[in-house]
């Protein structure tokens, strides 16, 4: 299978640059693209969600987006392609872009959908009902309940060769940003993306291969690719510079751990290739930093998940924050609209941020603001209290 081939590549170029066997294998993609085409692609892609995300919800028909063809989709963390078997008018997932078994029973429920008179039926679930819908301008696989609540959601991938590289962008959505060091040094969190209140770097960090540990809630990323190493090639050992070294010679991509916090994230830094001229180096290896949010790409929409103003979620993506960072996401949704808050504490939280002003009144949200809304309030009933 085609994501097959690209995981072997992928863990193929890990290997060659250098990156030691205690680090862990990655999902992802290593664009090929120079910077200034995939910063443009980037900002077209952010351009286009911010265009459509006041459009209403639309139900597309399920033929030509599930069952007339094959099609990828993806939840953010892990992608996999359906296909329809007719003998038994179900649609089966088949082996996507999972390191294991168990990742793979991620998406056992897709296994008993069945189709019947061009609706979609859960088998082992009466009250559910999956639809094809149009959310923000993104066609997604949404699972909804008996009260038509969603439960779980996936985005559809392009089927040209553009599928790997777009289905890392959903997981950096989640984080891209403008984050300052506890040394007030800015870090942009991309990819490739301007540095909003200092000037603009040719590099910036963005995640394009990644393993998330749902134990942990560690998200190990790699980021930096293509970087250009510095200097006399003569000073450096070839055994440590992976291309073998010289002025202009690739290096090895850099790796951190994220967790992310009500306030930003917090970094431990894994790897970073010294010889790499990269923006930022905000410490060395092993140690750990505090990222404070400033402000997201997103222009004209505040807040520490403006992400959820934007574009629709998924529950993979959501499983990564914590009880207490859903319930303030969730709450950001009306408090951009100056909303009140019963719970003393979410309303004191929204009382000391710079950009929220109390109106009171009626609150009206957009469709992908009332799917996320609905989606963050399903998946803080499945964390522990």
């Amino acid at each position: 299978m085609k994501t097959s081939r690209y995981l072997s590549l992928l863990f193929a170029v890990v290997i060659a640059l250098g990156v030691n066997a205690q680090r862990l294998p990655f999902n992802g993609n290593f664009p090929d693209y120079t910077y200034r085409e995939s910063k443009e692609k980037l900002m077209s892609q952010i351009n286009a969600c911010m265009n459509a995300r006041k459009a209403p919800t639309k139900v597309l028909p399920i033929g030509p987006n599930l069952v007339d063809s094959r099609q990828w989709w993806t939840d953010g963390l892990f992608n996999f392609e359906t296909e329809y078997n007719d003998e038994y008018n179900s649609i089966n997932p088949s082996r996507g872009n999972f390191l294991n078994e168990t990742d793979f029973q991620h998406f056992d429920f897709i296994s008993g959908m069945l189709v019947k008179k061009g609706k979609v039926s859960v088998e082992d679930d009466p009250q559910a009902r999956v639809n094809v819908e149009q959310i923000g301008g993104l066609v997604m696989l949404v699972e909804r309940d008996k009260q038509n609540k969603p439960v779980r959601a996936f985005y559809q991938l392009p089927s040209d060769g553009q599928r790997n590289e777009d289905w890392v962008f959903f997981i950096n959505y989640m984080f891209m940003g403008h984050y300052t060091t506890p040394d007030n040094l800015d870090v942009v969190f991309g990819p490739w993306m301007p540095c909003y209140s200092c000037h603009e770097y040719n590099v910036d960090p963005g995640i394009f291969g990644f393993n998330y540990d749902f134990d942990s809630r560690i998200l190990h990323i790699i980021y930096g690719n293509s970087r250009v190493s510095h200097g006399d090639p003569s000073k450096f050992s070839k055994e440590r510079m992976p291309g073998e070294g010289g002025a202009g010679a690739i290096m090895g991509p850099m790796q951190w751990d994220i967790i992310p916090t009500v306030s930003g994230l917090d970094v431990t830094i894994v790897h970073d290739e010294p010889f790499v001229d990269h923006f930022p180096r905000i410490g060395k290896e092993g140690d750990k930093v505090s990222l404070t949010h400033v402000e997201s790409p997103f222009e004209g929409i505040p807040g520490r998940w403006a992400v959820a103003s934007v574009i629709p979620l998924t529950h993979s993506l959501l499983q990564m924050f914590s009880l207490e960072e859903l319930k303030l996401m969730r709450g950001e949704i009306f408090a951009r609209y100056g909303d009140t808050f019963k719970d003393p504490a979410t309303q004191r939280h929204f009382d000391a941020q710079p950009w929220y002003h109390r109106k009171g009144g009626r609150i009206t949200v957009t469709a992908v603001e009332r799917f996320n809304y609905d989606l963050i309030t399903n998946v803080m009933a499945t964390k522990p209290q």
